[in-house]
């Protein structure tokens, strides 16, 4: 008799997609903390297209949200934790985040680094954050799940906005988005 088994985190992806006239709402917290989010509302209706959150977090490695109206509120930020991760063969797995909006962009991104290498800077790669209104976006601290004491940036490829722009960095401790 023999046996063998996988320790190696796979990764999955998490689809939303509306094509209807109507908004998308996520009310409960959507974990797919080694994988991919993609939440996409190309909605053609009157006042929808939407994609709000009730405070919820997304958690992953990787997020697209593309909406041909709002992403998030004043009163409802989208908050996503992108997680930094050593792959199956120790390669370290940096985050990925687009946001694509018609209209406003609120969003509220932290980082989580759960990679063990000492030496590896937590980077997240924003390929692009878009909105045709108000843009609120507000990178906070890095949160270190292992024992590293890595610090932390962000690069950011395209940044496209209409209106007035708001992109705050916080501080604390060292270890933070920059």
């Amino acid at each position: 008799f023999s046996y063998s088994f996988s320790t190696q985190n796979n990764e999955t992806t998490v689809a939303i997609t509306n094509n209807g006239d109507s908004d998308v709402m996520l009310t409960g917290a959507i974990n797919a903390s080694y994988g991919n989010v993609a939440v996409v509302n190309d909605s053609q209706g009157d006042g929808t297209g939407n994609i709000y959150s009730t405070e919820r977090t997304i958690t992953t490695r990787n997020l697209v949200a593309r909406a041909t109206g709002d992403i998030g509120s004043s009163t409802g930020a989208l908050t996503t934790s992108l997680i930094q991760w050593s792959g199956v063969s120790g390669t370290i797995l940096h985050p990925e985040l687009t946001l694509t909006a018609g209209g406003d962009l609120y969003a509220n991104i932290t980082g989580l680094d759960r990679d063990d290498n000492d030496d590896e800077q937590f980077r997240a790669r924003v390929r692009d954050l878009t909105g045709a209104g108000t843009v609120d976006i507000r990178f906070n601290s890095v949160e270190q799940i292992s024992t590293s004491t890595s610090s932390a940036s962000v690069l950011l490829q395209a940044v496209s906005v209409d209106k007035a722009v708001d992109i705050t960095a916080n501080t604390a401790s060292g270890n933070d988005f920059a």
